[in-house]
């Protein structure tokens, strides 16, 4: 097996060691459960060793908790059963466009249908209605019962009672016609101990901040909340527990399937409280649905970046936007009616995607970014000539003063990166290239190397930490702090067609 991240270990021989690993183990198993559309992937190798420090604090969205992994870091890994010195891949996936197009209108006609049966049955059976609701056992159904006391002269008989389940038959019948798209998030990885993660679990649920049930395979599962749902992924193959978290707005599946643990969570990002009635009749409608997404990929995502050279993240502009378009699509849910159907078009990016990998061999202290260029980033990328980046900065055809922070958000929803430092910073960061080297420059003259499409930069101790000659943004003042506080040097190049930029960040 491979050796993580050891000091004094060449990158080559790092990354040799990786190849021979992965081969004598029969392969890794995490990237083929991820799609290869996937919206963000985060690959860390498990193990017994801390997350290498160019990774730390980067402003990157975060995994959620109910994943019981921390931020994928190696020991939380290995304390789950993952096979040590094998990598495992966090991974977003990518809502489908038929998803992001219907949900606005589907959630609107359901949440519609269920405020007409509230008023129906109210009008149709007076002042006694939620207690009728209550003895027909459909007063999840009728949204004027929320929080209606019992009324001790109602006394419901058999006929109103027939009335009352009656009457909300087309609110179930919509329930059962309307998909409701959750967030999913995919982790999968080799694992050499099985069973270990069903019988560790109490020592892993306090890495959720939120309510917890678990339901081993096996156990029988009372007709309660989200029971129907419940029983049908615990028949899923492989399936060894699962989990109701947050009162049932996020379930967590635990697979463990031909080698590999794989962990899905499908969640809703925001749901009214008045509206948490509803959930387990749209889990009982979708039961089925979120079945079948717990299937392998028909082709598995490939890393930009070898998995075998260094842990990384990868983060996907478009998908990510599709993402944090279904936000505004559920935002209904979430009790935003009047939220905007449509992310706001800034400026045309330059970069789709971004790959950040710390390399192994180096005391997590090499940063290796991959961007992936827009149509339009390779018309800029292709005009650059090959001449003396200084003093010649202006000519990058990029801003020469820093882009503001972004402003906020359109509406109060988790998005992935809409309004973030995410989007601001990584995405595209490029925009404020020519700005900082312009400040180095004139700061550490001298610092500036290279050419227009090849860029060397020289980093002083000191230079990028907060305080700091070239201080940074807010959201990379611990990063910068850890990683300024020796030289570093920071190169640049293109690929022959141009379509990417790599970056390489390093001591020296």
């Amino acid at each position: 097996m491979p050796r993580r991240d050891i000091a004094g270990v060449s990158w080559a021989g790092a990354a040799l060691a990786g190849a021979l690993g992965l081969a004598a183990c029969g392969g890794e198993l995490a990237t083929p459960w991820v799609p290869p559309d996937a919206a963000m992937v985060r690959c860390t190798t498990a193990g017994r060793d801390r997350m290498p420090p160019v990774l730390l604090e980067l402003p990157v969205p975060p995994i959620p908790t109910g994943l019981l992994v921390r931020q994928l870091d190696p020991m939380a890994l290995n304390d789950m059963g993952y096979e040590r010195e094998q990598p495992v891949c966090a991974a977003l996936l990518r809502p489908s466009d038929a998803e992001v197009e219907g949900a606005r209108d589907s959630i609107t006609a359901l949440l519609t249908a269920y405020r007409e049966t509230g008023t129906t049955v109210s009008s149709s059976l007076g002042a006694c209605a939620c207690d009728v609701a209550r003895a027909a056992d459909v007063v999840d159904l009728v949204a004027p019962c929320l929080d209606e006391p019992h009324r001790p002269a109602c006394d419901p008989s058999p006929s109103q009672i027939e009335r009352a389940r009656e009457l909300v038959e087309p609110l179930r019948e919509t329930l059962a016609a309307t998909p409701v798209p959750r967030l999913h998030w995919r982790v999968a990885g080799r694992s050499d101990r099985p069973g270990w993660i069903a019988r560790r679990l109490p020592e892993l649920l306090p890495r959720h901040a939120g309510g917890v049930t678990v339901y081993l395979a096996g156990q029988a599962v009372p007709s309660r909340h989200n029971h129907v749902l419940v029983r049908r992924l615990l028949d899923a193959p492989g399936v060894s527990a699962v989990l109701r978290l947050d009162g049932g707005r996020a379930m967590l599946v635990i697979r463990e399937l031909d080698g590999a643990l794989v962990l899905d969570l499908f969640s809703l990002p925001a749901v009214d409280g008045r509206l948490v009635p509803l959930l387990p009749f749209i889990d009982e409608a979708g039961a089925e649905d979120l079945a079948a997404r717990l299937a392998r990929p028909a082709a598995a995502w490939s890393p930009p970046l070898p998995l075998t050279e260094g842990n990384l993240v990868h983060l996907d502009r478009p998908a990510l936007r599709a993402v944090d378009t279904l936000m505004l699509g559920l935002a209904p849910l979430a009790g935003l009616p009047d939220a905007p159907r449509t992310l706001p078009s800034d400026a045309v990016p330059l970069v789709d995607a971004v790959t950040l990998q710390a390399r192994f061999g180096t005391e997590g202290k090499v940063l290796r970014a991959r961007l992936g260029l827009s149509d339009a980033g390779q018309q800029w990328a292709q005009s650059l000539p090959a001449e003396l980046l200084a003093p010649g900065v202006d000519q990058l055809g990029l801003p020469l003063e820093l882009p503001p922070a972004p402003p906020p958000a359109v509406v109060e929803l988790p998005f992935v990166i809409h309004r973030s430092a995410t989007e601001w910073l990584v995405l595209d960061g490029i925009s404020g290239a020519a700005a900082f080297m312009r400040r180095l420059e004139m700061q550490h003259p001298g610092a500036l190397a290279g050419t227009l499409d090849a860029w060397e930069l020289a980093l002083p101790p000191g230079a990028i930490a907060p305080g700091g000659t070239v201080p940074p943004a807010q959201p990379l003042r611990e990063w910068a702090e850890r990683i300024g506080a020796e030289r570093y040097q920071l190169r640049s190049s293109f690929d022959p067609a141009r379509t990417t930029l790599e970056l390489v960040l390093e001591p020296g």
